[in-house]
């Protein structure tokens, strides 16, 4: 018999301008203070190594690649530095960031000096001009720093925002477990669990919501178990962002999990985790 179940340890909130296909995911934990004056704990979570896009640092005179905070609507940055390491590459002392073609191949040169996942700290001071978030930038008018207005979020990011007191929208729960059971192995291929995630803005927007897993929703479930979920967000596939609108009232949205299996199943107790989040569309 197999017990298997999916479950949601944290949810994140994100902003994935018009839900592109997104290969860095990063997020705030925590937002401490006013939306003037804001302290940022995030987690910079996973780079795609295989993303064949262009880096935009490829051929340039001078650029660098670090952290640092979505300050203003044109997906600029800030000033304040990250806490405990500026984990940034500069051209001055890593010329080969500029000689890089991919997204993917700077994405493993710099896991290669900065492991991911990477958790810190930044502070946002000022008018709170856009919904906030902390993700990895980059800067072709320095060789040695991000911290400054000139850098811009890297493509194709889901960089979390701001949860209150900073942002307007919110997941009511804090993790949704949608539990299995125990099955008979025929009985595994097919099995849904169902539950929902509670949405709710102080004012009314247009959103999405979706759930970082691999091509339509699929998520495996131990590590060459035999066993994966597809998983969906009101009947979409969780990756490809299910589009509502939501106010003070807020919204239900229901969340289902399909077993499958691929070749044989082993025996054990398989579960799976991953991170919901709301972007606007």
């Amino acid at each position: 018999m197999q017990r298997v179940h999916i479950r949601w340890m944290s949810l994140l909130f994100g902003l994935v301008p018009g839900l592109c296909s997104a290969q860095i995911f990063s997020y705030i934990t925590e937002s401490i203070g006013s939306p003037t004056s804001a302290t940022y704990k995030f987690v910079i979570e996973s780079w795609d190594r295989n993303d064949r896009t262009l880096n935009p640092c490829f051929g340039m005179k001078q650029c660098a690649v670090g952290i640092n905070h979505r300050h203003t609507g044109s997906n600029a940055g800030g000033t304040a530095s990250v806490l405990p390491s500026p984990f940034t590459l500069g051209s001055a002392q890593h010329p080969k960031i500029t000689q890089l073609e991919t997204m993917g191949e700077l994405g493993q040169y710099y896991q290669s000096v900065y492991p991911l996942p990477i958790e810190g700290s930044t502070n946002h001071m000022g008018e709170a001009i856009t919904q906030e978030c902390v993700g990895m930038f980059y800067n072709i008018n320095s060789a040695t720093t991000v911290s400054t207005a000139s850098s811009r979020l890297m493509s194709g990011s889901v960089c979390g925002i701001a949860p209150p007191p900073s942002g307007v929208c919110g997941i009511d729960e804090q993790r949704l477990d949608l539990s299995h059971g125990v099955l008979q192995e025929p009985d595994l291929a097919g099995n849904t669990a169902s539950g929902s995630l509670r949405v709710v803005c102080s004012q009314k927007m247009d959103i999405a919501m979706y759930i970082r897993t691999e091509t339509e929703g699929r998520l495996e479930l131990g590590n060459n178990s035999g066993v994966y979920t597809t998983l969906r967000v009101n009947g979409v596939a969780a990756n490809k962002g299910y589009r509502f609108t939501v106010d003070q009232r807020g919204v239900t949205i229901p969340v289902t999990s399909t077993l499958g299996v691929t070749g044989t199943v082993k025996a054990g107790d398989y579960s799976g985790q991953s991170v919901a989040i709301l972007a606007l569309p």
